[in-house]
């Protein structure tokens, strides 16, 4: 696993958060998938606050919504109680 770091502040809140981006592979195809087995590279993008992960996306482009939604989820995400 290949890593990077950066940081991020969120504009709703200045809360700085550490972005690690990984470049990971994966087994791919298959019988299931009717082709051959290979191996295919992806990113994921690991969002830290003090040390502690937080949340994760697939797309760079994606953090400040992924970061928005932790720092509000929403009525739609439902409570810890459900």
């Amino acid at each position: 696993m290949n890593t990077t770091s950066s940081t991020y502040t969120s504009a709703a809140t200045g809360i700085t958060y550490t972005v690690k981006r990984a470049n990971l592979r994966r087994m791919a195809g298959g019988l299931l998938d009717g082709g051959e087995l290979r191996e295919v590279e992806y990113t994921e993008y690991y969002i830290f606050r003090d040390d502690q992960l937080v949340q994760f996306c697939f797309i760079e482009g994606d953090i400040p919504e992924t970061v928005a939604r932790y720092e509000n989820p929403g009525p739609d995400l439902g409570s810890r109680f459900d």
